[in-house]
């Protein structure tokens, strides 16, 4: 799925590895893409909806006398890269006039592997405007819940799949899947403060449910409102979260509610001044 690019470039790679032993040098070619999303409630309204998806590879070649250099570039194109690899080279036989040491290769025995992490199919899936609705929804009711405050809610998936092919036979490629739910809260008193809470994962759904997708629930919270001037009321969940964003099985949002907290009853401490009477 997000290996699939990297995996049609076995022309590019081949071509770079047979360049590299025609001319008596040693390859390390890397290549990446990374697929983005981001959703950001402020205030009751999705603030924010942005996806990106970001590409390219580097060539590190050392030459027959140990001379090394980088080159890269953000496309696969596969003459460009054959070019890039004569430059490289290039750039390596010069590199004792610099002053740079030979390379030390580690003699590391080549691999090749595949690895593709369970659960990437809900990152193909998502949807960042269903999901600012659901996250608006989750913003409003800890809106509620502590009147007084500016709060935030945003949702980032990251998805970053990496190729990495040397001459001596290694081929491996991998997926790192993230996900990151942030909170913060800010107080609207004399004195700003701003605090927050985050929890972060790799995994995006629970029962085929994309996160911030599943049912509504209740946020059990306990709101104490403090007396005095420049004070807020905040909301102190219980179960936060977690069990409203129905993913218990992933323990994505284990530490984000008592974060939450710890986060609000902060911000109340710092906007709390002497009671009135």
């Amino acid at each position: 799925m997000f290996l699939d690019t990297l995996i049609s470039l076995d022309p590019v790679a081949s071509a770079l590895v047979e360049r590299a032993r025609v001319r008596g040098a040693y390859l390390i070619w890397r290549a990446q893409e990374r697929t983005c999303a981001r959703v950001l409630v402020r205030a009751g309204r999705v603030e924010d909806v942005a996806t990106s998806v970001s590409s390219g590879h580097g060539i590190h070649v050392v030459d027959e006398h140990g001379g090394g250099a980088l080159a890269s570039r953000d496309d696969f194109h596969g003459e460009p890269a054959l070019g890039l690899f004569d430059r490289a080279l290039e750039a390596a036989g010069h590199a004792h006039r610099l002053g740079v040491p030979p390379a030390f290769l580690s003699g590391l025995a080549p691999e090749r592997a595949r690895l593709q992490p369970p659960g990437l199919e809900a990152y193909r899936r998502f949807d960042p405007s269903r999901a600012g609705k659901r996250l608006a929804e989750l913003e409003a009711e800890i809106a509620a819940r502590a009147p007084g405050l500016t709060t935030t809610l945003a949702l980032s998936t990251d998805v970053d799949a990496w190729r990495v092919v040397r001459s001596d036979g290694g081929d491996v490629a991998w997926v790192m899947p993230r996900c990151v739910l942030r909170f913060s809260a800010s107080s609207r008193g004399t004195e700003r403060h701003t605090v927050g809470a985050s929890a972060s994962g790799h995994f995006l759904r629970h029962r085929g449910h994309t996160i911030v997708l599943g049912s509504a629930g209740t946020v059990s919270s306990d709101c104490r409102a403090v007396e005095g001037r420049d004070t807020c009321p905040g909301i102190v969940p219980r179960h936060g979260l977690g069990r409203k964003l129905r993913i218990p099985k992933t323990r994505f949002l284990a530490g984000f509610a008592p974060a939450l907290r710890a986060c609000l009853r902060m911000l109340r401490r710092r906007n709390r001044c002497k009671a009135v009477a």
